[in-house]
């Protein structure tokens, strides 16, 4: 059975057996000994579930690992492929040999489009320069005025319900 299914029927159940115990069909150790069962289903069924959780974070551990040594070869690569690039550019650059054919590839080298290069923002004229008004929410401040009692319109504080496994 299903986690959700044993507590909606533990929230059944125990509406039900409450209704029985204020109308005095049932003792209050009746009303315990039953509601105290299906607990037991639930506690059962969250502990198997915790440890299925945990098998999968067997498995999820190696794929990080890989996951993080593949990245590491993969940038390797990228800045050795770039470096190979930058290598075959200024080679047929300072030998002045703007394109080499062979069977497979066409290699050329050309003139790049202008490309903008602001060296000193501060020696840019004004007429260049635009501003970005952004408004943003101080979070921290917020949250320790409304922590410190005051009501401000707009913003609450929540408390939720958290997940602890030791």
């Amino acid at each position: 059975m299903k986690l959700i299914d044993l507590t909606n029927e533990y929230l059944a159940a125990s509406r039900h057996l409450e209704a029985l115990f204020e109308s005095g069909e049932i003792t209050e150790e009746m009303l315990n000994d039953s509601l105290s069962s299906l607990e037991m289903g639930i506690e059962e069924k969250v502990l198997s579930t915790v440890s299925y959780m945990k098998s999968l974070d067997d498995q999820i551990k190696p794929l990080k690992e890989r996951i993080n040594s593949m990245s590491a070869r993969k940038k390797a690569l990228e800045s050795k492929r770039e470096w190979l690039k930058a290598y075959i550019k200024v080679s047929m650059s300072d030998s002045k040999m703007p394109k080499i054919e062979g069977l497979d590839y066409v290699v050329s080298i050309y003139d790049s489009q202008p490309s903008l290069d602001v060296f000193d923002e501060s020696a840019i004229p004004s007429r260049y320069i635009s501003y970005d008004l952004v408004k943003k929410v101080d979070n921290a401040k917020l949250k320790a005025d409304l922590s410190d009692g005051l009501s401000i319109n707009g913003a609450k504080l929540t408390t939720g319900i958290s997940l602890r496994i030791k």
